[in-house]
């Protein structure tokens, strides 16, 4: 009898269950981390593209779809690919200060001025952990083509 409760006991028929139960939650972390990394990755391209495309807006003096845009700021955001960045994008649409000893006009709109838009959104990261948030800028620089008064804006 005692014989058999040693060799049940030396047995190893459950270790790798136990073993797979411990290392399953952190690979899963693992997994999620590296999933939600690839998503906020994701929204940094989007970001980036959004600026791109509202500088080049911006410096031709046109909204998406062509013609005047009494609210540029928020036909970009209109623009997004998610719906998160559609809601919770912050466009800012400004004219730099001039650079110093530069021979070309900058900061006050006129046509070879520059033109600068920054698209920024928080991104939470495993949002049911609470790990970390982020702020994920999207930032574009263009010459302004097309003078074009009072284009200076910023939405939340």
């Amino acid at each position: 009898m005692r014989g058999r409760i040693l060799q049940r006991l030396r047995g190893e028929s459950g270790q790798s269950f136990v073993e797979f139960t411990l290392i399953l939650p952190i690979a899963m972390v693992l997994l999620l981390g590296v999933v939600d990394l690839g998503k906020a990755i994701s929204y940094w391209l989007d970001s980036s593209h959004l600026a791109n495309e509202g500088a080049r807006y911006a410096a031709v003096g046109s909204c998406p779809g062509g013609g005047p845009c009494p609210n540029l700021a928020q036909a970009i955001k209109n623009q997004a690919a998610s719906n998160q960045l559609r809601t919770d994008a912050s466009v800012c649409i400004s004219y730099p200060d001039p650079a110093v000893g530069r021979t070309y006009p900058d900061g006050d709109g006129s046509m070879g001025s520059r033109i600068e838009v920054t698209v920024t959104s928080t991104y939470n990261f495993i949002p049911f952990l609470h790990l970390a948030s982020i702020t994920v800028p999207g930032k574009s620089i263009m010459r302004i083509e097309n003078a074009s008064s009072g284009i200076g804006s910023c939405s939340t």
